[in-house]
Order: C-alpha cells, then sequence, then structure tokens
C-alpha cells in the first residue's frame, strides 16, 4: 500500500488468484471490489509499486527485460525513456523533490555501480547526470547506493564514483550537470599543511547513513543549517576504510577541515548553531564536545560522573535537550545545554553568508544570502532565521542540461547520441499541427534563472514536416504470437515516422477478412478480431500517404479453442483439417530432401510422416497434438543465422540458432520473401536459392513449450559485389549487449564513418555488425543502380572502390566518437570473396585474404 497526498485515496497493489499482481486505488471509506480502480493497464511485478510526492512507479518485465512506467499528477501512465542501450537490470528512485526523478539505474554492464539519471518534470525522460556511483548491500540484503542529497540547499549533491576501481567523492550544486572532486583541507588537526593536488589527490567521504535513529550516521546536514556539512573520511586517492578522520565543511562542500583523527557521532542542536560530538567506542565514556563555531574550536563537557557504556545518541535541531541511552538497562540520560548561554541572539548577533561554488555565486539560477550567528557570540537562536535574500541571475549555459538523447561532450555541446534520431520527436506529428523542436538543451528543473541564453536554448516550435511512413510494425497486445479460435485478438499497429492523422492503413487478416482506417489515432487501442478457424494466417499490414508506403506482416497461430476440444463437432474437424494439411506439408519437404540427398534417415522419417498422416485422415488418432508439438524446456531466444549479402543463383543456407540450444521437440515454419505458404520442418536450417537482385526477408518461427518465437532477417541479392571482415579497437566490447538493435545503429554509424572517410556515396556501402563478442562486421562494397536501372558501377570500379577503403582503414582514418570520451577505431581484418555466415560464436578464422566475387560459406 502507498501513500497520497490525497489522505483519502488508497494505492494498493493486490494479487490476483491466479498470482499476477495489479496496481488498484480506492478511497479509504469504500474500498470494495466494486469501488476499485485500476489506473495501469494489465499486469505489473510484485513488489513494484512505488507511490511518492506527485509520482507513481509500476513495473512490467516482458521479453525478459524490466520496463518501468510512471504517472505524474496521477495522469495517465507513460513509459520511462531512458537511454536506448542503458538495458536496465535494476532501477531505485532516489528523490522526487522539486517536480523532477533522481533515479539510480544499474545497467546490463554494470555490477555494483549504479549509473544516476535525472528526469523531466513528468518524469519521463531521463538524461544521465553520473556513471558509475558505487553501491552496497545493507544488513538486510537492501541497496545502498553512495549518493546523498545535502539538506538545506537544493540542488546539492555528493557521490561516490568509481573509476578504475578506485572510489572517489565528486560534489555537484546543479542536480547532476556538473561534477568536481572535493578539495582537501589545507592543513591537519595539529596545523601541519596537506600536500594534496587535485586531481591526484582529494577528500573522500563515507556517504551512508545510519537506519538507527539513535546514532548520526556518517554524514549529516540540516536544513536549518544550510552550510554545514560534517562526513568521516579520508585524504588520498581514493577512498579508503582505514585511517578514517572527521571533516566539516562551514561553507556548502566548498572548503573542509578535519576536527577529529577517530570517527565520532556529530548532531546539530540549537538549530545547527551547536554541534555535539561524541566518539565511537566500545569503552564507557562520560565526555562530550560541543563546538559553537561551526566545528573551528571544541569544548570538553561531562555529562555524567560515572562512565556509561553509550549506544546512541538522539537530537533534534530546535531542541535544548540531548537524549541518550546506554547499556545499563536501558536507561536514557538527559543533558539540558541551556545554560551555556546567558541570552537569546539579537539581529546584531548574525553576519550575511552567500552560498557559492567555487567562487561562483548563481546557483541554480540565483543568488541566496543567508544569515549565520557570528562565531563569536554565544547566544541561543533558538529560532531557524533561513534564507535573507534570493535574486535570480541571468541565464547562461551553465543553467541548461543535455535534452534526452543528446549527450555532453567535451567542447560542453550537447549532441545527439549514436543511437538517437532527432527527427523521431516529430513522428506523432501531423502535416499542418506543430511540434516543440529540442535545441538540445534543457533547462535545469527548479533553475530561477532568466533573459540571457534561455531563448536561445529553449525548444522551438516548429511546423509538422510532412513524411513518408517508415518502421511498421504489427504486433499482438500480449506480445504473442498465438491465440485462440473463437476468441478476440487484439493487434497493435505501430509507426515510426509517418503523419499518423493523414495515413491510410489497410489491414487483412489473412482469413478473408479486411479493414481500412484513414488513420492510426482511431487505432490507439488497437484492432479486435475474432479467428474461426485453426491454422497459421498472414496478416498484413499496408500504410500509406502522399510521400510514400510501408508494409508490415504478422504471421499468427490460432489453436484449437480449449473450451472447443471437449465439445467434438465441427471444431474437431476443423482442427483435424487443419493438422492434416500441416502434416501433409511436412511430409512434402521432408520427402523432397529424401529425393534431393537420398539419405536413409530421411526415408525412415518420411515414410513415418506419410502413415502419421494416413492414420489422422482416418481420425483413428485422436489423441494427437496439435500440429506444432510443445517442448518441455523453455526456448528463451531464436537469432536467424543467415547471409546479408548474397549472388544470384548461389545456394544460401539458413539457419535457426537456439538458446539454449538444447529444449526438445521442435517445429520450424519458414516464410520466405511474399510467398504466403510456409515451409514446415523438423530441422532448424534450410537451403534455397535468389533467381533475381533485391531485397529478401526470411522469416522462422519456432514453436517450443508454450510460445512460439520469431526471427526475421533481409538478405540483399546482386549480380556481384565485394566484402571486407572489419575489426575495432577491444573498447567497444564494453559497451557491446549484442543485441540486434544495438548492431543496427552501430552498422549504420560505421557506414557513415566510411563514407565521410572516403567520399564513396553510400549506396555503395553496407556494413552489417555481427553477433556475438569480440565485435566484428562485414563491410560490404555493392553496385549501385540509379532509378533509371543503368548500372553506375562496373566490376573494376568496384574493385576500386574496395582498394580506397581499404587504404583509409589501414591509416586510421575510419573512426567515430560512441560516447563522450571513448573514440573506437576501425580496422581492417580478413579481406573475403563474399558474404559472411553470421555464426553465434563469431568464428571467421576461415576467411581469405583477396577481394574476389561470390559467396563463402563459413563452418
Amino acid at each position: 500500500m502507498g501513500s497520497n497526498k490525497e489522505p483519502d485515496i488508497v494505492h494498493l497493489e493486490a494479487r490476483t488468484m491466479d498470482g499476477h499482481s495489479q496496481y488498484l486505488t480506492c478511497r479509504m471509506q469504500n474500498c470494495t471490489e466494486a469501488n476499485r480502480n485500476k489506473p495501469f493497464p494489465g499486469y505489473i511485478d510484485p513488489d513494484s509499486l512505488i507511490v511518492q510526492d506527485d509520482y507513481v512507479f509500476v513495473q512490467l518485465t516482458s521479453g525478459g527485460r524490466p520496463h518501468y512506467y510512471v504517472s505524474y499528477r496521477r495522469n495517465a501512465f507513460a513509459q520511462m525513456k531512458l537511454p536506448k542501450y542503458a538495458l536496465p537490470k535494476d532501477m531505485h528512485v532516489i528523490s522526487t523533490d522539486e517536480n523532477q526523478v533522481f533515479a539510480a539505474v544499474q545497467e546490463w554492464n554494470q555490477n555494483d555501480t549504479y549509473n544516476l539519471y535525472i528526469s523531466d518534470t513528468r518524469g519521463v525522460y531521463f538524461t544521465l547526470a553520473l556513471e558509475n556511483v558505487q553501491s552496497s548491500r545493507g544488513p538486510e540484503g537492501n541497496v545502498m547506493i553512495d549518493l546523498y542529497e545535502v539538506a538545506g540547499i537544493k540542488g546539492m549533491f555528493l557521490a561516490n564514483k568509481k573509476i578504475d576501481n578506485q572510489v572517489k567523492t565528486f560534489i555537484t550544486y546543479n542536480k547532476g550537470r556538473d561534477w568536481r572532486l572535493l578539495q582537501a583541507p589545507d592543513t591537519d588537526l595539529r596545523g601541519d599543511p596537506v600536500h594534496c593536488l587535485l586531481p591526484y589527490c582529494s577528500l573522500h567521504l563515507h556517504l551512508k547513513v545510519s537506519e538507527n535513529p539513535y546514532t548520526s550516521g556518517i554524514i549529516a546536514s540540516r536544513d536549518t543549517a544550510p552550510s554545514i556539512i560534517v562526513a568521516s573520511g579520508n585524504i588520498g586517492s581514493e577512498l579508503s576504510d582505514t585511517d578514517i578522520s572527521m571533516f566539516v565543511s562551514s561553507d556548502a562542500g566548498n572548503t573542509w577541515r578535519q576536527i577529529f583523527e577517530e570517527e565520532h557521532s556529530v548532531l546539530y542542536l540549537d538549530q545547527g548553531g551547536v554541534l555535539v560530538a561524541m566518539k565511537h567506542t566500545s569503552l564507557p565514556i562520560r565526555h562530550l564536545w560541543l563546538s559553537f563555531d561551526e566545528g573551528r574550536s571544541w569544548s570538553k563537557y561531562s555529562f555524567t560522573s560515572i562512565p556509561l557504556f553509550v549506544d546512541g545518541v538522539l537530537g533534534e535541531p530546535g531542541e535544548e535537550t540531548l537524549i541518550m541511552t546506554h547499556r545499563s538497562e536501558w536507561q536514557l540520560v538527559k543533558v539540558d545545554y541551556k545554560s551555556i548561554f546567558d541570552r537569546r541572539c539579537a539581529e546584531e548577533d548574525y553576519r550575511p553568508w552567500q552560498l557559492h561554488s567555487q567562487g561562483e555565486a548563481c546557483i541554480m539560477g540565483a543568488k541566496r544570502i543567508y544569515k549565520k550567528r557570528k562565531s563569536e557570540r554565544k547566544c541561543m537562536q533558538g529560532k531557524y532565521a533561513g534564507a535573507m535574500e534570493s535574486e535570480p541571475c541571468v541565464c547562461t549555459e551553465a543553467d541548461f542540461d543535455c535534452d534526452y538523447g543528446y549527450e555532453r561532450h567535451s567542447n560542453g555541446q550537447c549532441l545527439p547520441a549514436f543511437w538517437f534520431n532527432p527527427s523521431s520527436l516529430s513522428k506523432d506529428c501531423s502535416l499542418g499541427q506543430s511540434y516543440l523542436n529540442s535545441t538540445g538543451y534543457r533547462k535545469v528543473v527548479s533553475n530561477n534563472c532568466t533573459d540571457g541564453v534561455r531563448e536561445q536554448y529553449t525548444a522551438k516550435p516548429q511546423k509538422c514536416p510532412g513524411k513518408a511512413p517508415r518502421g511498421l510494425r504489427i504486433v499482438t497486445a500480449d506480445g504473442k504470437l498465438t491465440a485462440e479460435q473463437g476468441h478476440n485478438v487484439t493487434l497493435m499497429v505501430q509507426l515510426e515516422e509517418g503523419d499518423v492523422q493523414r495515413t491510410l492503413i489497410q489491414v487483412d487478416f489473412g482469413d478473408g477478412i479486411a479493414v481500412s482506417y484513414v488513420n492510426l489515432s482511431s487505432m490507439e487501442d488497437g484492432i479486435k478480431h475474432v479467428y474461426h478457424n485453426v491454422g497459421i494466417f498472414r496478416v498484413t499490414v499496408q500504410v500509406d500517404n502522399s510521400l510514400g508506403s510501408d508494409s508490415a506482416v504478422l504471421y499468427l497461430h490460432i489453436e484449437v479453442c480449449k473450451g472447443c476440444q471437449k465439445q467434438g463437432g465441427d471444431n474437431v474437424l476443423n482442427f483435424f483439417e487443419e493438422w492434416v494439411a500441416a502434416l501433409t506439408r511436412l511430409r512434402r519437404v521432408i520427402c523432397y530432401s529424401l529425393m534431393v540427398g537420398n539419405l536413409l534417415g530421411d526415408s525412415i522419417l518420411c515414410s513415418a510422416t506419410s502413415w502419421l498422416t494416413r492414420k489422422v485422415k482416418q481420425k483413428k488418432l485422436f489423441s494427437m497434438p496439435p500440429p506444432f508439438s510443445r517442448a518441455s524446456g523453455p526456448l528463451e531466444h531464436v537469432h536467424l543465422s543467415l547471409p546479408f549479402v548474397t549472388t544470384k543463383n548461389k545456394e544460401v543456407n539458413a539457419t535457426a540458432v537456439l538458446w539454449p540450444s538444447h529444449v526438445g521437440t521442435l517445429t520450424y515454419v519458414w516464410w520466405r520473401g511474399n510467398n504466403p505458404e510456409p515451409l514446415i520442418t523438423l530441422e532448424g536450417s534450410i537451403s534455397f536459392k535468389f533467381t533475381s537482385e533485391g531485397m529478401n526477408t526470411i522469416t522462422v518461427q519456432v514453436s517450443a513449450g508454450n510460445a512460439i518465437l520469431q526471427d526475421t532477417k533481409s538478405i540483399a541479392v546482386y549480380e556481384e559485389f565485394r566484402s571486407l571482415r572489419l575489426s575495432f579497437s577491444p573498447n567497444l566490447d564494453d559497451y557491446n549487449p549484442d543485441i540486434p538493435e544495438w548492431r543496427r545503429d552501430i552498422s549504420r554509424v560505421i557506414q557513415k564513418s566510411l563514407v565521410e572517410a572516403s567520399g564513396v556515396p553510400g549506396q555503395h556501402i553496407l556494413v552489417a555488425v555481427l553477433p556475438g563478442l569480440p565485435t566484428a562486421a562485414e563491410l560490404f562494397v555493392l553496385p549501385y543502380q540509379d532509378p533509371t536501372g543503368d548500372n553506375r558501377r562496373s566490376a573494376e570500379d568496384l574493385e576500386q572502390i574496395s582498394e580506397l577503403l581499404i587504404h583509409k582503414l589501414n591509416q586510421n582514418l575510419v573512426h567515430f566518437e560512441l560516447k563522450p570520451g571513448i573514440q573506437i577505431l576501425v580496422h581492417a581484418a580478413h579481406l573475403t570473396a563474399g558474404t559472411q555466415q553470421a555464426t553465434e560464436k563469431g568464428d571467421f578464422s576461415c576467411w581469405n585474404q583477396s577481394w574476389k566475387t561470390g559467396i563463402k560459406k563459413v563452418d
């Protein structure tokens, strides 16, 4: 159950009878089942509901990946947008202060560190604030992030970042836009100089806060004392668990002083006007230390005549007493320090203090001046004075962070990440409308600056550009490729780019029924359809507007209605008709393979399949399973291994690579191009030829367990081409999640780098990054035909282009920046005569060393 700003609203994470979790809300006075609302459609992951300030968060895992959703001010949920290849394993909401979400995300390649991300106001679009923040496990196994929000100063955080296996402490004053190391004290406790030169040496702090309210924790700050930070730590090249001292800053982290050589509990009294310190020790004590000048000097006071084993200390800002517990029957000792002061503070006892960061007075777009008690005055404050005044600053570049999809480079510019297409922001735009076109920057949330560069950096309204449809997909609402006959199937049409309001959509369900829609908006809730027969149906979608068209195909398996099998009658007859048809197709495939290969094993299988078909036709095998027998083990991933490019009339092998590789009996269904008839096999490989040039698609569906998995690949067919194996600087492997989307995006980046380095038109170059590690790619040099069909390049031209590309690669002129500070160099590796059969292991050691034409198969 979560909390809410509306006190009578109850937020529930409820379990259904079948073990699923749902997010429900109701009013406390009437929370019956009939009066419960379901703000998030569908199920959520167990124990994932978080209700915090204006935000509600839930998690939903699908396809083996967690997806995070947020509702801002109780509006509709939206999926939280992290950088495309963050691929989070875990996420923790750190803060939701000031209409912004600060989150710690453990990405796919992290183990003991997290990346900090900060959102826009709605909590939807996140940008990176700091990488590789150290984490640890608490006493009960809970994750603890080494991040500390300084009380009293908005936008100020301390974080421990891991760099080359060393943990260092960084500070930010503007919500993570800029970070710097902490300057060590000039002198130690005895007044001797400290020789510590940035960035090789700095001050490092422990940032864990105790969960025990009777101990102060390792670091402390208070809203009523905004400039004072007390923490334990050490001076050196990295954070250490040995040689720990206590340090204090009385100017909000700009400078630090050492106050004790051993760990102490430090508490704030009198609104931070008095600091109280007590030594961490297992021995009995009877003294404590008081400081009236923000830790510059300390006075020793006795609180008992008999030494006590002190377990904890509790004090509240503004209170005039300390409460301590000790082991002797849990007695409480009350320390009243009022007698130390002879009067309350007057106006003349205070001085102004301006918040700054290394001399820069504009922090979060404003200059703030606070009241501070003069260090020599020992008067009681009693009441927190707060900030005296706040004055807005003129906006500068420092007040703006990079927008979603952009990254800050060494020159300070925010440029698009390699995976981000800025034009995608207008994909939901219709001709004649307007959208906000990002400049690559967004103002830091809660920043109060005005004028200056504000107009220059703020997103501008822009007319929606007309775009041809691109990136069309059709999927089922539940992500499955199976459905039951007689039941509603909800199909979702997704378009990456195109005018959603001025687009004609035609959907053919493959069963003789087709529908048309005038725009995508009318299909937001999906298209519902009922199939009355079992079988495999080819669902096609065609999208057209005045600038172009796109199409997509979904192969949907309709299975026998489980509730109808017991009824017999027409449903069972339809089932057997489809079963016989499937077996007949399977027999044709196997027997054809027999004629070609003349193999004894195939002969036996062919005969067995023919016998099975006859028995089914005679209705003598009523207990047979559906056409696609289910495996006992779970199949998690299917990868279609296929050459990227081939030549005409050459035999091509397509293989379905499975993970895990042994999952029991499987059935493979293959589609080639626009052929509506599938090929059904019990083997995971097929061979075929292409007789004409062009782009072709191959789709394989693998039936295993209770699900069907699919992969689709495209293959280009040419009369001739050249290919070259590429390798990369090893650091690319650190950022390779080995998923198809990443390989496609990196292939595009490499192609762009080759075009820029060589001047060769992009139509001649195709790059395909291969599965597996180390990261490798295949470069194809292709003939290019203009729209009239005339071939612009001869075989000799292809040779010249190939030699030019090799020359540029050997000169180390082909490179790209994967992310700020990460340069990737592209090398020429093995030269080969044609396309590459991508294997899961990535073993291509058999490639030869010369450019040739044709195709070469990898064993």
